[in-house]
């Protein structure tokens, strides 16, 4: 996240419309073609900002390296070996039954709309999974110890950088988010908000998914910080609710 490339989905135009339409017919080659036309945030290495743009890059990466679409490369690499049949890389809208509803209100004040069926090619490699809680569990403790990683990259993976200061300090490392100690990362797309945390320490996980976007920040973010602050007073303080946003997504 320190390479300054500008984060597709902030573009304000496209992100209104992928808002009210989340069927918009966009994917990844339109996004690439958005993020060669966009202004460096700053010069790589000279700070660090979340963008989901580098996830998408990330996936052509892996058509690149490997000759293989990211759907056939995330099912043989993680889902298989970690045993999780209920996840998938959509490449299309429908997802398996059964399944919760998201909700979206498009700007403050709006009534809620149904926003459960959307284009998995617009977030892409940044955020198209379909899984369920019990898969997360998965996810989080793999993510956080390195399972399919060898010791040297998990290392390399944790020397982190801080993209916040104060009672809750986040840092990001390759793919993976810190916060007090904790190791995880957030998500969103219209009409869902997920957490995922796992501490080493106590072996602790926390999953997360909520059926509805926020309109600032994650949905997700006020019920994660709420069972911190239960779980762990001593790494959490009571804070006020806008200190339980985090600055990062996908």
């Amino acid at each position: 996240m320190d390479a300054g490339i500008a984060d597709f989905i902030a573009v304000p135009e496209l992100a209104r419309e992928y808002a009210v339409n989340p069927m918009i017919d966009f994917g990844p080659e339109q996004i690439l073609a958005v993020i060669r036309a966009s202004t460096p945030a700053y010069a790589p290495g000279a700070s660090i900002a979340y963008s989901n743009s580098n996830y998408v890059l990330l996936g052509f990466l892996i058509g690149a390296v490997t000759g293989q679409a990211p759907a056939v490369e995330i099912q043989r690499r993680i889902f298989n070996p970690l045993g999780m049949a209920s996840s998938s890389f959509p490449l299309t809208a429908w997802m398996p039954e059964p399944f919760m509803h998201g909700y979206n209100a498009v700007a403050v004040g709006n009534p809620l709309i149904d926003v459960t069926r959307s284009n998995p090619d617009f977030p892409w490699t940044a955020g198209a999974i379909i899984s369920t809680l019990a898969d997360m569990r998965i996810w989080a403790v793999a993510l956080a110890e390195g399972a399919l990683l060898t010791p040297e990259i998990q290392q390399a993976r944790l020397q982190t950088r801080s993209i916040s200061e104060g009672p809750v300090a986040y840092a990001y490392g390759l793919g993976v988010l810190t916060m007090n100690g904790m190791i995880g990362h957030n998500g969103g797309i219209p009409g869902y908000s997920s957490w995922l945390l796992h501490d080493p320490e106590s072996a602790a996980t926390i999953a997360i998914v909520v059926n509805r976007s926020g309109e600032t920040g994650g949905a997700a973010d006020p019920i994660l910080h709420d069972i911190l602050e239960l779980l762990f007073p001593e790494r959490f303080p009571a804070l006020p609710p806008a200190a339980a946003a985090t600055p990062a997504s996908s």
